[in-house]
């Protein structure tokens, strides 16, 4: 996705844009609606030396669905041939003759694309899983689905990692997406040493149930550059619901307090947070992290709505009760700044949409996630599979046709089922997001 500063044009309503790669596919804009609350936007797309032909690409926004202050993302066929190219963008009210108390509708204007081609001939950052289990069987889970089997990554898979950890433009190295990294070098010794061993800025997201002494002591003389302590209740009844399996909320704190005592001495540039995955049956006992984060040092809590992967996760999603969320929402944030910390989390909903919609996504031109039974993914989201390292190289995955067909639509009109209502690449008051189970639906063939 390319950002262009606006050229001036004789038309507020118009932006100038170049754009540097193929395909483009799509805009996202930030829009100034002056007060209305209904009607429709045209927005055109044209060859920049014919401003008045008939349009390549036109698609049309429903105000009554579009959330003040937030960015509107529309997507078309891919115009092919668009690197180093220059094209106008044009919006216009279908009714220009009721009020608007603004003098310009377009803002803002960023193109998409849907290239085939990666930015680079290997990722630029890994999501990796060295394990297919854990210790825990969590009730929300992303990865709960698929940890049937046990499963180790091979020499081969590591060996693929390493190759992208050693590249040149190498960014980010995360773990663990189908287990607890810590709990790998609990059971399995050796795993996280073998991670530390690849010599490259890493972030963990941990349960904190493992994170011992000696586990510590790995930790701050590695190159660990942030860590997240998933607890999801401060509550020792609904913690221990929610983290089936786990041991005690109260000896889970106080292993992270210890870490936060060593990491203040010994290592205070990594970055820490405490984090709440939101359901209805944690909402209420959320609050005193806050002053927990406060008295640790811990960098910011964090509360993100649920995802539900799984039927029986539907009817805790919080985020859709607009009265219950934003009570919440400004229960928390005057505790935050009553004790001084921030806080990470979305603003509640004020106009809900149910159309298929998500925000423009990079990851699969930079990004890959590796598991532990060697597959590659396009993204974390369950259904983007496309390779699997014990049948192919990782050059030929990440290079090949089916990445190439992949990247192709994630950013048009017709994005594959996981990416159709994604909840990471998520329009906030879309309501599927926050529901892959139901709407992570096969898409309709293209025409």
């Amino acid at each position: 996705m390319h950002m262009a500063s606006p050229v001036a044009t004789s038309d507020a309503n118009t932006r100038r844009l170049f754009c540097e790669r193929t395909r483009v596919s799509g805009a996202s804009l930030q829009l100034d609606l002056g007060g209305r609350t209904a009607g429709t936007i045209l927005i055109e797309l044209h060859e920049v030396d014919r401003p008045d032909a008939p349009p390549l690409r036109s698609v049309t926004i429903n105000i009554a669905t579009s959330e003040p202050g937030e960015a509107e993302h529309v997507y078309w066929p891919p115009v092919t041939e668009s690197n180093d190219g220059w094209f106008l963008l044009r919006a216009t009210f279908s009714d220009p003759s009721a009020p608007h108390e603004s003098s310009g509708l377009l803002l803002e204007a960023k193109l998409i694309h849907s290239q085939a081609e990666p930015y680079e001939s290997i990722p630029q950052a890994l999501l990796f899983s060295p394990i297919s289990q854990c210790n825990l069987n969590c009730t929300h889970c992303i990865s709960r689905p698929t940890r049937a089997k046990l499963r180790h990554a091979s020499d081969a898979t590591w060996a693929a990692v390493r190759e992208v950890t050693r590249g040149e433009k190498f960014v980010h190295l995360a773990t663990d997406y189908s287990g607890d990294i810590l709990f790998d070098e609990r059971r399995y010794p050796g795993t996280l040493a073998r991670l530390i061993d690849l010599e490259a800025a890493f972030r963990i997201d941990t349960h904190a149930n493992c994170l011992d002494d000696d586990i510590a002591h790995m930790l701050l003389r590695s190159q660990l550059r942030e860590i997240n302590f998933s607890v999801d209740s401060m509550d020792p009844e609904i913690y221990r619901g929610i983290r089936r399996g786990s041991i005690p909320l109260g000896e889970v704190l106080g292993k992270i307090a210890r870490f936060m005592a060593r990491k203040r001495v010994e290592r205070p540039e990594i970055h820490t947070i405490i984090s709440f995955v939101l359901m209805r049956s944690n909402a209420a006992t959320i609050k005193p992290a806050l002053a927990f984060a406060q008295e640790h040092g811990i960098d910011h809590v964090s509360v993100v709505p649920m995802l539900a992967f799984t039927e029986d996760m539907l009817d805790e999603i919080l985020v859709c009760d607009d009265a219950a969320y934003s009570a919440l929402y400004a229960e928390l944030t005057a505790e935050a700044t009553r004790v001084g910390v921030a806080l990470a989390m979305q603003p509640p909903v004020k106009r809900w949409r149910e159309d298929d919609i998500h925000t423009p996504c990079e990851v699969p031109w930079a990004t890959a996630a590796i598991t532990a039974n060697g597959d590659v993914m396009a993204c974390c989201m369950p259904g983007t599979v496309i390779g699997n390292l014990n049948e192919q190289s990782l050059d030929e995955i990440w290079n090949g046709a089916d990445f190439a067909a992949f990247r192709m639509r994630v950013n048009s009109p017709n994005p594959p089922a996981s990416c159709r209502n994604c909840g990471m690449a998520r329009v906030r008051n879309n309501r599927k997001a926050y529901a892959p189970v139901r709407y992570a639906r096969p898409a309709v063939a293209a025409t």
